[in-house]
């Protein structure tokens, strides 16, 4: 994406990982950005992608109105400062749903092909631009071709337990170096290594003498994470291209469960078992649908079967909604004392 800070295009790859399995989760990103630079987007793929754009964009233009001029004013003036079109949420909509129909997946995978290769062949910058050089690859790149990576920059812990969680030292500072700020920014030229590396120093001895017992330093080197990242080792295989039914459960069997079970909204206190051999005409109303909570905003109903729900109405998302199912075990079975971080269940 443009980035104003930056004056140019910038792509980055984060991924965040425990350290125990860092390894293991950097391969595992660089495998799935490989089999994407490789072999592209399939049919599928694309479609469900599509969908989810439009549906996102129809979503923000439903929302237009509710969005704070903050906001929309950051938006002008970032627009503004890297030569985009300025339109209204509306308009970029219909702008979306006319060129949708025309993305072609052919080209989509040559953007894939020429975005990608900064993370998917770290190291490899020359051998890619040679093959992108070749006769007969035209059409597979997209301009300018491979793009490469011009920084790798690693945040991690100071001190790790036996287990490898997170040991918090001295703050949490990070591994003996502290943090920029929120700027992020040190002039080249004004850079001092020798005092930073002493400082670094001074931070590595203060943390050691910090350090809670039993805890162990995390070293990495810059050796070991340019290799995870350029593994040639990683096996890269194409998936197969699926086509997702349209519906998780056949409607008509869920109209058949419905004329079988019967479901209502039954009083929110009382013996389930007594409710259920009460017929519906014998239960008040005004106790199967309670009203609204005035100070809150949320309903609160009780199924047939025992289930709770909780719901209140929103303008986050215009006609969208957000289902969240709460069930016994998960994080609940825990332990309950704090970690070695400090957070517990």
């Amino acid at each position: 994406s443009d980035s104003g800070r930056e004056g140019r295009s910038v792509s980055m790859l984060t991924i965040t990982a425990q350290p125990v399995h860092w390894q293991e989760t950097v391969q595992a990103a660089v495998e799935e950005t490989r089999r994407l630079q490789r072999f592209g987007l399939t049919p599928s793929e694309l479609e469900r992608y599509i969908l989810a754009i439009m549906r996102d964009s129809a979503q923000l233009a439903e929302q237009a109105n509710s969005i704070p001029s903050i906001n929309s004013l950051d938006f002008v003036m970032e627009s503004l400062a890297l030569g985009h079109t300025v339109m209204s949420h509306g308009e970029a909509h219909e702008a979306m749903v006319a060129v949708a129909a025309d993305i072609k997946l052919e080209e989509v995978n040559a953007v894939a092909a020429s975005l990608l290769t900064f993370a998917s062949d770290v190291g490899r910058e020359a051998e890619m631009l040679e093959l992108a050089a070749e006769p007969g690859q035209e059409g597979k790149w997209a301009r300018p071709g491979p793009t490469r990576a011009t920084s790798v920059v690693a945040c991690i812990p100071a001190y790790v337990t036996a287990s490898g969680d997170v040991v918090s030292v001295g703050g949490g500072l990070g591994h003996g170096r502290g943090g920029l700020g929120a700027s992020g920014h040190l002039d080249a030229d004004a850079i001092n290594l020798e005092e930073l590396e002493s400082q670094g120093r001074q931070l590595d001895a203060l943390q050691d003498m910090e350090a809670p017992e039993g805890a162990m330093r995390f070293n990495l080197s810059p050796e070991q994470i340019l290799g995870a990242l350029a593994s040639p080792d990683l096996a890269i295989e194409p998936v197969p291209d699926v086509e997702l039914p349209q519906h998780l459960v056949d409607p008509q069997e869920i109209e058949a469960t419905m004329e079988e079970l019967q479901p209502r909204f039954i009083p929110l206190q009382g013996e389930l078992q007594q409710l259920l051999e009460s017929p519906p005409e014998a239960l008040p109303p005004a106790l199967c649908r309670p009203p609204t909570d005035s100070d809150t905003g949320i309903t609160q109903r009780r199924l047939s079967n025992g289930i709770r729900i909780n719901y209140r109405h929103t303008d986050n998302e215009p006609k969208a909604g957000l289902l969240r199912i709460v069930a016994a075990g998960g994080r609940a079975s825990e332990p309950r004392e704090p970690g070695p971080g400090g957070v517990g269940a």
